[in-house]
């Protein structure tokens, strides 16, 4: 079983054995060009047992729709993304499934229903029917989180079952588009497609996540040198926000960091300034896209006049840690971590 298949009912029945088999068998020729010898074949069963099970090729492929919605929907019931708070992070989560599901063959990475309907819409209105409420019902899965998104940012004008269907007809025709090509790629990039369209209906999720920023204030003995600091390690000024006495370096859209003398700070607070060398209260940490990211802004850091590593180094496999000191003692860690990875909580 590849990584990218849904997961098997443990059964030796002949007749869990023959849906498997249909399963790879379909994905890889097509429904009209399968047969029941070459089902039997694959499942290690009878003819006699096909039958016993299913009295027509029809029946087989209508049973092997449903089989396909049962085992499918189990993979995607118990996946990630449903752990979001957030309903657009499960929207797009899910769209991100669909692409990490892309590795393989393409037989493997294509679906059964899409492919059986395709051939049998009009000679078989029981396939049709069977592979109808298959798709449609995996889109009403996702229908409720893109309802609930929607009312979360005030989208409005848009029907979520339409725009669960939307996502359907995207992933199928990029399955298609993957056969004519022989190449997944074309379908790797449909669904990076269907995410940013997914992303841009909801503009008010931006704004949400810029609506909060946080502000870092330090206290620095020298402010051109720890300017100068700053900006080695990829903060720029803020001229806007910057004077003799303080300094605005900017790390990302969010994030902050207010440099302040140390009179400045004293306007502040009466509470004594600490050497940061010599006592530590505060640890900040950043996070890093890259493994390798992480020790490139630690080496800019050192570069820069700071010290590397005050803190022990992480290496966690799916999470990796550095850290680095400022002039003044400041300690900062950046780190990066693989989600998809993370083992899961007990």
């Amino acid at each position: 079983m590849k990584a990218n298949d849904p997961p098997r009912q443990k059964s030796d029945g002949a007749r869990t054995k023959l849906l498997e088999a249909g399963l790879s068998v379909i994905r890889r020729k097509g429904y009209s060009a399968t047969g029941t010898d070459e089902l039997c074949a694959a499942a290690g069963v009878t003819k006699g047992a096909f039958f016993h099970h299913f009295p027509t090729k029809e029946a087989f492929a209508v049973a092997a729709a449903d089989y396909w919605s049962e085992t499918t929907g189990g993979m995607f019931a118990a996946a990630d993304y449903h752990r979001h708070a957030d309903p657009l992070d499960r929207v797009l989560g899910y769209i991100d499934l669909r692409a990490a599901l892309l590795d393989g063959p393409i037989e493997e990475i294509t679906c059964l229903v899409g492919t059986m309907v395709q051939e049998a819409f009009a000679s078989s209105a029981a396939i049709r029917a069977a592979c109808e409420a298959s798709i449609c019902g995996h889109a009403r899965e996702l229908e409720a989180d893109i309802a609930e998104a929607m009312q979360l940012y005030g989208v409005e004008g848009i029907s979520p079952a339409s725009l669960a269907l939307h996502t359907q007809a995207v992933l199928q025709g990029s399955f298609i588009l993957a056969k004519a090509k022989g190449d997944p790629d074309v379908a790797r990039d449909s669904v990076a497609h269907l995410k940013r369209y997914v992303a841009t209906l909801f503009p008010n999720k931006k704004r949400s996540l810029m609506s909060k920023m946080i502000f870092i204030n330090l206290p620095v003995t020298d402010l051109t040198r720890s300017m100068a600091f700053y900006e080695a390690v990829g903060a720029p000024n803020n001229p806007q926000f910057t004077d003799e006495t303080a300094a605005c370096m900017v790390l990302s859209e969010a994030i902050h960091v207010m440099l302040l003398t140390h009179d400045k700070w004293r306007t502040f607070t009466s509470k004594a300034i600490p050497d940061a060398h010599q006592s530590a209260q505060v640890m900040l940490a950043l996070s890093s896209d890259s493994k390798a990211g992480v020790t490139e802004l630690v080496e800019k850091a050192v570069a820069a006049g700071g010290k590397a590593d005050p803190m022990p180094t992480q290496d966690l496999g799916f999470m990796f840690g550095r850290s680095f000191e400022d002039p003044d003692g400041h300690i900062w860690e950046t780190m990066w971590m693989d989600m998809s990875a993370v083992p899961p909580s007990p």
